[in-house]
């Protein structure tokens, strides 16, 4: 999957607590879940971070 930039400054802004995952744009909902498990699978972040930012339980694919 491709990666758009939009995608990647919502991820960011909603790791720095200024929007919720809940209110990105559905169009770009899965490409943000995808940065999120991207970064659980490196360790940079965790398991209770992903459940905590998305607000859903984290599943490893």
């Amino acid at each position: 999957m491709q990666i758009s930039a939009i995608a990647q400054i919502y991820w960011q802004k909603v790791k720095d607590n200024e929007r919720t995952y809940a209110s990105v744009a559905n169009s770009k909902k899965e490409e943000v879940k995808s940065l999120a498990l991207e970064e659980v699978n490196s360790g940079k972040l965790t398991e209770a971070e992903y459940q905590n930012l998305l607000g859903e339980e984290f599943t490893a694919l």
